[in-house]
């Protein structure tokens, strides 16, 4: 549903989608409880314009946050295999290095 026309998929190409439908957030609220999803489009101008106009987008009486998001690379990736793993989260290719921050401890 999130990746129709009407919601997420108007501002581009989604190349993933996941919904984390085992965490509810306020599953007291009129309209039912609220989950995260995380959306991953082809290109940053995509990415930058589903934010822009959603976040704090309100509809079907839940406010939608949406704010860039931070991955991490898989450690079949890493380990040069293949990933075992159906719809891994992780990125399994090398990302551009405008692209990568470093955490400072």
């Amino acid at each position: 549903m999130l990746s129709k026309k009407e919601y997420f998929g108007q501002y581009g190409k989604i190349t993933k989608l996941c919904v984390n439908s085992k965490k509810a957030y306020d599953p007291n609220n009129k309209h039912g409880p609220s989950f995260s999803a995380f959306v991953t489009f082809s290109s940053n101008h995509e990415a930058a314009l589903a934010i822009t106009f959603l976040d704090n987008f309100f509809i079907h009486g839940h406010v939608i946050r949406a704010a860039y998001g931070s991955n991490k690379y898989c450690l079949h990736f890493l380990k040069n295999m293949p990933c075992v793993i159906k719809d891994c989260m992780f990125i399994h290719v090398l990302a551009d290095s405008k692209d990568i921050l470093n955490k400072v401890i």
